[in-house]
């Protein structure tokens, strides 16, 4: 069952970290990552042995196709972390509030939950509420979870097109908002 559900995860980390590099290289100029991918997909494809994926083989050979799940994710993380970074770096990002940058990498719209921090700077009274406005310049459905550390945790029900990045306007308030 590992097996299986990492397998899986890896495949949409990895079409994610590959649609996020193709919009860093046209939108940014940014180097697509072509060996790093390629390196984390043999990983990912040497787990998927006719053996290992359905669960036949022997404990031992989990031990090491385990590692290498872990390895590919964390490869496909942070590809996908790099080149949504680079997108993000180059998107008019000035907001009211905390911009926040989020990344649909499906071929369709999604209309979804998304959970995100952003920083309080720890003045004035704690916030006890927030809006977020999306690139629509719509409201979104949000909640206020927590304020602690310097960050105040939030969802937020956000809405993209297919394979597209949009700005969130978030801003904290004290005052009670009426849900949207």
């Amino acid at each position: 069952a590992y097996m299986k559900r990492w397998n899986r995860q890896n495949e949409q980390l990895a079409d994610a970290a590959e649609r996020a590099g193709v919009a860093a290289l046209l939108l940014t100029g940014a180097a697509y990552p072509a060996q790093r991918l390629e390196h984390a997909w043999s990983l990912v494809l040497g787990s998927q042995m006719h053996d290992i994926l359905p669960g036949t083989s022997v404990p031992k050979a989990y031990e090491y196709a385990w590692n290498d799940e872990v390895l590919a994710a964390n490869e496909f993380a942070d590809m996908l972390t790099s080149g949504v970074g680079a997108v993000a770096s180059r998107l008019d990002t000035r907001t009211s509030g905390e911009a926040v940058v989020l990344f649909n990498p499906l071929s369709c719209e999604r209309d979804d939950v998304v959970e995100f921090s952003v920083p309080w700077s720890g003045k004035g009274e704690k916030p006890t509420s927030v809006s977020v406005t999306g690139p629509d310049g719509k409201s979104a459905p949000a909640q206020l979870l927590e304020v602690k550390d310097g960050k105040a945790r939030v969802l937020v029900q956000a809405k993209l097109p297919a394979v597209a990045f949009g700005v969130f306007d978030v801003r904290l308030s004290e005052n009670e908002v009426a849900a949207g």
